[in-house]
């Protein structure tokens, strides 16, 4: 009877957050078309200039939308439901994060609270899972490519491409 239960409050909290994480997602594709701030910056409160942020590009609303959804369906399938927990733990602590600091309104915050609090349910659920997915991780070997790619000598010439990059930008104003 116990596992029964689990089972349908583990569906309905999944469910619960693969909905809003959906129309959350989907509001992002039309939520801040033209979000343009009319406000001097310096007037400006937290939100409005969050707004203008999102506003600024069509593009990444909509690819943090595709991860919302990405994240709910994720989350929604048992099978996939810890890869869901991880990709919605960035995003919903990236919103708390900014809704937090940008002082967007009680409700938003508590919100991304709640669906947090249900992620990280699951994630205590599936803890034995995650524990030896890490410990697999960490005692992999690494790849002969791997090996290649971050050895000092590429390390060393990507930083010095990085400061030339910073020094030309500022020389030329850009």
């Amino acid at each position: 009877m116990k596992k029964i239960g689990t089972g349908l409050l583990d569906t309905v909290l999944a469910t619960y957050v693969m909905l809003s994480m959906a129309l959350y997602g989907v509001g992002k594709l039309m939520q801040f078309k033209g979000s343009l701030i009319e406000t001097p910056i310096n007037k400006a409160s937290g939100m409005e200039l969050m707004w203008a942020f999102y506003g600024y590009s069509t593009e990444f609303p909509i690819i943090i939308g595709i991860l919302e959804i990405t994240g709910g369906v994720l989350l929604f399938f048992q099978k996939t439901r810890l890869l869901g927990c991880l990709l919605l733990t960035f995003i919903l602590v990236n919103i708390l994060i900014q809704d937090i600091i940008y002082q967007v309104h009680s409700g938003a915050i508590l919100s991304a609270a709640i669906y947090q609090t249900i992620v990280v349910y699951f994630m205590y659920k599936g803890r034995k899972t995650l524990k030896a997915a890490y410990l697999k991780l960490i005692t992999l070997e690494p790849h002969v490519e791997y090996v290649k790619i971050f050895s000092l000598k590429n390390i060393v010439q990507v930083c010095i491409g990085f400061i030339i990059t910073v020094i030309i930008k500022i020389t030329l104003g850009l």
